[in-house]
């Protein structure tokens, strides 16, 4: 069990990596993140890993998924999705003209270990 820090890791996908390492064939990370349909960019982001905003650092659903199968997990899903308020974690995302505002969501995915043939 992970809870909402992965974004916050200086590699993620090694501490991923090795949650896989640790589990039994066909055993079952549950990973409990924010992610978000607007990735802030670059600069923004990395000020939020440092203050420790899993908002503020949140990805795209797509890019954690990606992040679980680089790492090794075969079958990905969502067990649960909550729409999460980013300033709960005092954090305002970038304002982009023309467009409507981010949205949050606090995903618990269950992402199973490749089974060894």
């Amino acid at each position: 069990y992970l809870n909402n820090g992965v974004t916050l890791l200086c590699d993620p996908v090694e501490a991923l990596r090795e949650c896989a390492r640790v589990l039994t064939p066909d055993g079952m990370l549950i990973l409990e993140t924010v992610v978000t349909d607007t990735p802030q960019e670059g600069a923004q982001r990395e000020q939020a890993r440092a203050a420790g905003s899993s908002v503020g650092a949140a990805l795209a659903e797509k890019d954690m998924r990606a992040w679980l199968r680089a790492a090794g997990f075969a079958e990905i899903t969502v067990a649960e999705r909550v729409e999460v308020d980013p300033a709960r974690d005092g954090f305002e995302p970038d304002a982009r003209p023309d467009s409507e505002p981010a949205h949050f969501f606090a995903l618990t995915f269950q992402a199973r270990k490749a089974r060894e043939s």
